[in-house]
C-alpha cells in the first residue's frame, strides 16, 4: 500500500517537476545516482558496511554524471595554437 501509493505517486510528482525545469537528457542522469543512494540507505537501515571499493565506485558515478552533465569551455585548437 506505502510503495504503491505515497512513494511512486510522490516520486512520479517530483519526477514530472524536475522535467518542467530542466531537459530531460540531463535529468536522466539524476537516475545514475540510484546506486548511491542504495548504498546510504543500506548503510543507515541495515548496517551494511561501506568498504573503500564501494567509495571508489561512487566517485567514479559522480565523477561520470558530473562529467556528463556540466558544459566544458571548448577552445578551437587552430585558435589555440594559431
Amino acid at each position: 500500500m506505502f510503495n504503491g501509493l505515497f512513494s511512486t505517486a510522490f516520486t512520479f510528482v517530483v519526477w514530472f517537476w524536475i522535467l518542467n525545469k530542466i531537459d530531460a537528457s540531463k535529468a536522466s542522469m539524476a537516475l545514475m545516482f540510484v546506486p548511491i543512494l542504495a548504498i546510504i540507505f543500506g548503510w543507515l537501515q541495515l548496517g551494511e558496511k561501506i568498504t573503500i571499493s564501494i567509495i571508489i565506485g561512487s566517485l567514479f558515478i559522480c565523477a561520470g554524471i558530473f562529467m556528463n552533465t556540466y558544459n566544458f569551455k571548448s577552445t578551437p585548437l587552430l585558435k589555440k595554437f594559431g
